[in-house]
């Protein structure tokens, strides 16, 4: 996987926030919380994204946002042109998806990597951790 650096930048960015169990084998390990793998989906627009992965078990309340999924899934879209991206941007992806598994949402603002981001055509991304209200979040989760 060639984006193997990034996600391992994102985990130890978390690593002591809460606790997570990432795979990036495949096929994945029998016990984790995130496997990450590629998916090549031309023309989504899309260039990383997570889901529940199949069979997943589910809690919390969709109506009040505390929806949750294990295990799922952080696919990596190969069919992207990441010559154009660097590795700023690489981890700016990867901590802002894993962030997502953990339960935070996008932000319009803040020095975090969950602020919401465009490419045109390159964009360097300014955040690649979270902030300390994101911390937070996390923290009133686990």
């Amino acid at each position: 996987m060639q984006h193997s650096n990034a996600v391992v930048a994102a985990i130890a960015h978390y690593d002591g926030v809460a606790p997570l169990a990432v795979d990036q084998f495949f096929p994945p390990c029998l016990s984790y919380d995130v496997h990450v793998f590629d998916v090549n989906v031309p023309g989504n627009g899309v260039i990383a994204w997570t889901q529940c992965a199949s069979g997943a078990s589910y809690g919390g309340s969709e109506s009040n946002g505390t929806r949750w999924c294990v295990p799922q899934e952080f696919r990596w879209n190969t069919a992207y042109n990441y010559t154009q991206t660097t590795n700023a941007h690489r981890n700016y992806v990867a901590c802002h998806e894993l962030g997502h598994t953990l339960g935070l949402r996008h932000r319009s603002s803040g020095s975090t990597c969950m602020r919401v981001a465009t490419i045109s055509p390159v964009w360097i991304p300014p955040y690649t951790t979270t902030s300390q209200h994101d911390r937070d979040e996390i923290d009133a989760h686990y």
